[in-house]
């Protein structure tokens, strides 16, 4: 029987790659990789490749991870948290603002700035996904040499 990690011991688990941050996410809500990636949507063996770094974090998960755990993009991707950018306090007065554009805005008004707003949003998540790419891209270790079939072939 595995024992519970306590909320000092979860803290104290390392976070500088995607995997070790999904890692302390699953851990923090006292879940195994395979009840983590049925919630999620997922094969236990896709999840625990990701966790291990074996496999990127894709799009999909990391929105299941957001739908479900309320993980951000720039946490999972980059391991910034919202309270060390203060996206908190300026997410929080942004969501106000536009709750009152949306409490004041004409049903005619609001079907036209919603598709605006979802592009919008859709084009933030895709720059942040290229930026992850372009890191991991950066990040990766040279593998052997393909081995040629003849012998007078270059590789």
């Amino acid at each position: 029987m595995k024992r519970h990690l306590s909320e000092s011991e979860i803290a104290g688990l390392p976070e500088r790659t995607v995997g070790e941050r999904i890692k302390k996410l699953r851990l923090s809500v006292n879940m195994s990789q395979e009840e983590f990636s049925e919630k999620l949507g997922f094969s236990a063996n896709y999840y625990g490749q990701v966790e291990r770094g074996a496999k990127t974090l894709s799009k999909k998960m990391a929105d299941a991870l957001g739908e479900h755990f309320g993980a951000s993009y720039r946490y999972l991707y980059q391991g910034i948290r919202s309270e060390q950018t203060g996206e908190t306090s300026a997410g929080d007065a942004s969501r106000k603002r536009m709750i009152n554009v949306f409490n004041t805005c004409t049903i005619a008004e609001c079907e036209l700035i919603y598709p605006l707003l979802q592009v919008l949003v859709q084009e933030r998540q895709r720059r942040e996904m290229a930026v992850y790419k372009a890191r991991a891209e950066t990040k990766k270790r040279p593998g052997r040499p393909k081995k040629c079939k003849l012998e007078a072939e270059k590789c």
